[in-house]
């Protein structure tokens, strides 16, 4: 039996950068990203998806020699696809 709906709890991601020095902010820590998305596949072929995206920036993305601090940015898509 095909699966009509599905969840994926999502993937959660943790970035550092190798070398602070290389980091606009000097330090490492660069952020965390949490990627939920929601499947429905219909048995004829279709499939809609809808993703989110969040980013939490860390220090390592600010840059206080210019006053700038990261921000937390997000992504929704809606994908439709159709298999034949």
């Amino acid at each position: 039996p095909r699966r009509l709906a599905s969840v994926t709890v999502g993937t959660a991601v943790a970035s550092m950068a190798t070398f602070a020095e290389s980091a606009p902010g000097g330090k490492k820590p660069l952020g965390v990203e949490i990627d939920p998305s929601l499947t429905y596949e219909h048995k004829d072929g279709f499939f809609a998806t809808l993703d989110y995206a969040v980013l939490f920036p860390l220090s390592g993305l600010d840059n206080p020699q210019t006053g700038l601090f990261a921000k937390p940015a997000q992504l929704v898509r809606l994908r439709f696809n159709y298999v034949f």
